[in-house]
């Protein structure tokens, strides 16, 4: 069990959304808040609070000390250029690492905290869509929160799972003194760790299968993706599925991250 020196913020947890879903993708589906409260809420004695740090300020350090773990979301934006409220999220990101807060980074929230640890971020060789399968490195199982009853560890040199992705963007430059926890065949930085306090994913848990085959028919008829890119994700959907196995592995593993036990 990691001990939160910010006892007060126990079983208080703050989502950063850090972009938004287009309105017919939201009608159905929710917005990121929602997909993550779907995910890692466990019940109605924690206290889940939203905010939408892309629309406006981001909180006050004062008030984002006041949770036990702070997840950031997916976005459509670039993590590697400097809007006013990235610039300001990225600051209050650095405080809450030096009040040894426990933060989820998630997609473009792992890749700002790259930023936030002194790497860098930039465009990926082409766009990824669809699952893609990690190769967790002999560091994942070192991590405080797998737990071994989860993993079978007599497999752990050749260990994978599947996650739904959706990037152009990507760490470039590995911040020092992090730990690289997987990787996939298109991506090297999928997973990695700071000092117990911070674990970031290059992939989307939140996803199911039937939001991502909406996203990118969306994308498609927005013209945002190209046929051939459109057309290469749903491939990969059908033919490298997410398993219900996958699924709930990282999702326990992602739970037990952000409550410390």
């Amino acid at each position: 069990m990691v001990q939160d020196s910010l006892t007060s913020a126990a079983g208080r947890y703050a989502i950063l959304v850090t972009g938004n879903l287009a309105a017919p993708l939201a009608e159905q589906y929710g917005n990121y808040a929602d997909m993550f409260l779907k995910l890692l809420k466990d019940g109605d004695d924690e206290t889940w609070d939203v905010y939408f740090v892309f629309e406006k300020d981001s909180p006050p350090d004062e008030v984002l000390a006041n949770y036990e773990c702070l997840v950031l979301t997916g976005s459509s934006a670039d993590s590697f250029k400097d809007p006013d409220w990235n610039n300001q999220l990225r600051a209050r990101l650095a405080a809450a690492l030096k009040r040894q807060q426990r933060i989820l980074g998630i997609c473009y929230g792992h890749q700002i905290m790259a930023r936030v640890l002194g790497g860098e971020t930039g465009r990926a060789s082409s766009f990824e869509g669809g699952p893609r399968t990690m190769k967790v490195t002999p560091a994942f199982f070192e991590q405080w929160f797998v737990k071994s009853d989860w993993f079978d560890k007599d497999r752990a040199e050749d260990w994978k799972f599947n996650i739904h992705e959706t990037h152009q963007d990507v760490v470039t430059s590995m911040p020092p003194d992090v730990t690289l926890i997987a990787s996939s065949g298109f991506t090297y930085c999928e997973a990695m760790t700071y000092k117990n306090i911070f674990l970031g994913l290059q992939g989307h848990p939140e996803f199911t299968a039937e939001f991502q085959t909406a996203l990118i028919e969306y994308r498609l008829q927005q013209k945002t993706l190209t046929k051939q890119q459109a057309e290469e994700s749903m491939t990969v959907l059908k033919e490298n599925p997410v398993s219900h196995a996958d699924f709930q592995q990282v999702q326990k593993m992602l739970k037990f991250f952000v409550r410390g036990h």
